[in-house]
């Protein structure tokens, strides 16, 4: 699998991912005028239930771009047709599944977490069941995504994607502006995913259409199959949410909702940092399918090294600066006060960026079929995370429940890449090679930047100036003692070639 290709789909992922976080950042200043906080608090709530029913997906978007991507490197049509028709079969029973459990808890849920919705409480059975029907299809359908997805054709998914939430974003704010309120919004949200929905139907079929998709037939071993699989990364996806909300549950139980808040502004602030590195690594999952399927194990150990040598040099960056620079940075978004804020942000950024790390090795073990290994490794955080954070938050407070996460990624990172590593055959000591010079580069940047910092007084400037610093120093540190290799620098040059030529083929045609 070419790395061109693989950079070139990091890419789509990440400027869909810049497009949704503009659109984002826009709508909720418009929510919050024309919803008000009552509103907005109520579509939010409803938007975390869409969010705990994705879990249902069980993994198996995964699944199909994994198998779609191992059976097209072999040319086996009729495993594609068994894993598309398993997956949509799974999805529909899953979707039915949750309708129905809607359906006799709606009462429960409504009376439970939407009592103070006052004037909008006439709309809250319906934006709850509009909402959760749009998710019932967007699952169903998934399997278009994902099976282009197998294909490497991550720049049709994600322009899809793109579309969708512009177009989304445009009809919920003409929704917003014409007073339909909440209503207005399930409606378009509904517009826009059926217009997703359609692109995707129809790139697939355009794609796939020479494959048997109405004389093959489905059994129990596909089904047993697919869930065989999806499973642990289920288990993964259960983790992960443990990791991500346990703690606001300890801490609003035993603690404050003040103390809530704070956690939460870090926590999302470094859920965002991590998307982009996530995105970036997604296309490995089916690199790495196809490299299994023509058993090419060196390549499969190259792509790790390969990989995660960009990340590193990605993040180490944009974390350090983040964490070193917290509390002016928080001061300029969210003004003075920040402290707890900027403290558990500094804590809390060391166990993800070790968790980060492990990203190259899970999505190959992902497209290699050992998912197992990501399971077990969540099953020993989450374990960890419960178990810690709740005997540490009883002895020390706060800043007990964020230690216990702290041990719990590193310990769930560190076993994790103990198992790939011993399957990959991965040494050690290049491994740690990969982190020296880029450590040392940030710690020079840091080292410069401040040293400069202090002669500047503006809040803004200081930190405009010392960031950038900051980065620039690293840079050089990092480029000139060539940390980059022959190999990297050809890959610059062929792939400055083909974002050339893709420009200029583009400029033609228009």
């Amino acid at each position: 699998m070419s790395a061109i290709v693989i950079a070139r789909n990091a890419i789509y992922n990440v400027v869909s991912f810049g497009i949704t976080l503009v659109v984002t950042f826009l709508l909720v200043p418009v929510m919050l005028l024309h919803l008000g906080p009552t509103g907005f608090g109520a579509w939010a709530i409803v938007r975390v239930f869409v969010s705990y029913a994705s879990l249902a997906d069980l993994g198996l978007s995964s699944t199909v771009t994994k198998y779609v991507a191992e059976f097209h490197a072999k040319g086996d049509d009729k495993g594609i047709v068994r894993v598309i028709h398993s997956a949509f079969i799974l999805y529909a029973l899953i979707a039915i599944a949750l309708l129905a459990l809607l359906w006799l808890l709606d009462d429960f849920v409504i009376h439970t977490f939407f009592s103070t919705s006052g004037s909008f409480a006439n709309d809250i059975r319906f934006i709850l069941f509009g909402s959760m029907l749009i998710f019932s299809g967007n699952l169903i359908f998934s399997i278009f995504s994902s099976s282009l997805a197998g294909l490497q054709r991550m720049d049709t998914t994600n322009g899809i994607l793109s579309i969708y939430w512009l177009i989304n974003g445009a009809l919920m704010y003409i929704a917003l502006v014409f007073g339909l309120g909440l209503r207005g919004l399930v409606y378009a949200n509904a517009a826009a995913s059926s217009i997703a929905i359609l692109l995707n139907a129809f790139f697939f079929f355009r794609y796939f259409r020479h494959l048997p998709f109405f004389s093959s037939k489905t059994g129990l071993a596909d089904l047993r199959q697919s869930l065989r699989y999806s499973k642990d990364i289920f288990v993964i996806a259960v983790s992960n949410s443990v990791h991500l909300h346990f703690d606001k549950l300890l801490l609003s139980s035993f603690l404050s909702l003040s103390t809530v808040s704070s956690y939460e502004v870090a926590s999302r602030v470094i859920q965002q940092m991590r998307q982009v590195p996530i995105l970036m690594l997604n296309p490995i999952l089916p690199a790495a399918s196809e490299l299994q399927a023509h058993q090419r194990s060196e390549s499969i150990t190259e792509l790790y090294y390969f990989s995660l040598k960009y990340i590193v040099a990605f993040c180490v960056p944009f974390f350090a600066c983040v964490g070193v620079f917290a509390h002016p940075l928080l001061s300029i978004w969210l003004g003075e006060g920040n402290e707890l804020m900027s403290r558990t942000l500094q804590i809390l950024i060391i166990p993800n960026f070790i968790n980060l790390m492990t990203g190259p090795a899970y999505f190959i073990s992902l497209g290699i079929g050992k998912a197992k290994y990501g399971m077990y490794s969540s099953l020993v955080g989450l374990i960890a995370n419960m178990v810690l954070s709740f005997i540490l938050l009883r002895s020390y407070g706060y800043f007990g429940a964020i230690a216990g996460t702290l041990i719990a990624l590193t310990l769930e990172g560190v076993f994790f890449l103990f198992l790939i590593h011993r399957t990959l055959d991965i040494q050690w000591g290049r491994f740690l090679h990969l982190f020296v010079q880029p450590l040392g580069a940030i710690a020079l940047g840091l080292v410069v930047a401040i040293g400069v910092g202090y002669f500047v007084e503006s809040l803004i400037l200081k930190t405009l100036v010392t960031v950038c610093l900051a980065i620039i120093v690293y840079l050089l540190a990092l480029f000139r003692p060539r940390y980059f290799d022959e190999k990297d620098q050809a890959f610059f040059k062929e792939f400055r070639g083909k974002v050339a030529e893709k420009f200029f083929t583009l400029g033609e045609r228009t």
